[in-house]
């Protein structure tokens, strides 16, 4: 059985999916989201973080990897090899300033860890979630572990962004019983302007879910000046109500800068320098727009 890619498995989580939950974030995506909370999880390979507030400047690191790292103005700094070098980096910082984000888990390894909080899935509704980056890019390694938490009797969910060829989203879908199906833009040149790609098979994905009568909670991010044109979320919401009785609940994800930090800790500058937070005015009209269709609305309180 193969192995997975992850970061990191977050326990008792209540925001990806119904009840409680442990969300495991994998390794890998093929879309490039500005506002991505999860930077660190785009490209297919271990990162290394550098967290100055923990770093006390014993220069640990750079004695034993100077090519890797430089002291800098007092600072600490990496350069791009340092990346693939996060395991030997995080073993000599004696503060836990640098934190290699990545392993490799077997399938089997990994189903009996997330196991042990079965009786909270069991009693709350809960289940297994895995987020990413794009965990449908591990396919095969996906399917295996979403089958084996299937004969354990523990509820599963996906969450992805679509953009992967169906032979993968129909193998996984064998074994998931919800998906977390996001929709960032419908215009297709105004997809690829703000991810990188098209949104064709995005799309084309979420139909053929439908069409198997999968369910999903669709997920809308609205970033101001980025994808908040009211034509274009208008478009996006008939599309949605397009999809059926699949579609169980549409979740509206207003713009957060909550993966700022993680850009900073790569040494890397953060894309979205201006206030990208939607108003309230366009929140209204996308509940409101939503509910004209007959679709399941929700948006959390602030």
């Amino acid at each position: 059985m193969v192995a997975i890619h992850l970061s990191t498995i977050q326990r008792y989580s209540t925001k990806d999916g119904p009840g409680i939950r442990s969300t495991v974030f994998l390794i890998g995506c093929n879309l490039r989201c500005a506002w991505c909370s999860n930077p660190e999880l785009m490209l297919p390979y271990n990162k290394l973080l550098h967290f100055s507030s923990l770093c006390r400047g014993c220069q640990s690191c750079v004695h034993a990897y100077p090519a890797a790292v430089y002291m800098e103005d007092g600072a600490i700094h990496m350069h791009p090899c340092a990346q693939h070098m996060a395991g030997e980096l995080e073993e000599v910082c004696p503060f836990d300033a640098l934190e290699q984000v990545g392993m490799q888990v077997e399938c089997q390894q990994l189903v009996k860890q997330l196991e042990k909080d079965f009786t909270y899935y069991e009693e709350s509704g809960g289940g297994v979630t895995f987020s990413g980056g794009e965990p449908l890019l591990q396919a095969e390694a996906l399917a295996d572990t979403l089958c084996l938490l299937k004969q354990k009797h523990i509820a599963t969910c996906v969450d992805t962004a679509g953009d992967v060829a169906w032979e993968h989203m129909e193998r996984a879908a064998q074994y998931c019983d919800l998906f977390l199906y996001d929709i960032k833009a419908f215009d297709a040149a105004l997809h690829k302007k703000i991810t990188g790609a098209d949104n064709g098979r995005i799309l084309d994905n979420a139909g053929r879910l439908a069409a198997m009568h999968k369910p999903m909670w669709i997920r809308m991010v609205i970033v101001k000046g980025y994808n908040d044109d009211r034509r274009d979320l208008r478009k996006r919401l008939q599309f949605v109500a397009s999809l059926g009785s699949a579609v169980q609940r549409v979740e509206l994800l207003p713009y957060h800068a909550l993966g700022e930090g993680k850009y900073k800790s790569m040494e890397l500058a953060y894309p979205i320098q201006e206030d990208a937070c939607p108003d309230a005015e366009t929140l209204a009209y996308c509940m409101e727009e939503g509910r004209r269709l007959n679709l399941p609305m929700y948006m959390e309180k602030a």
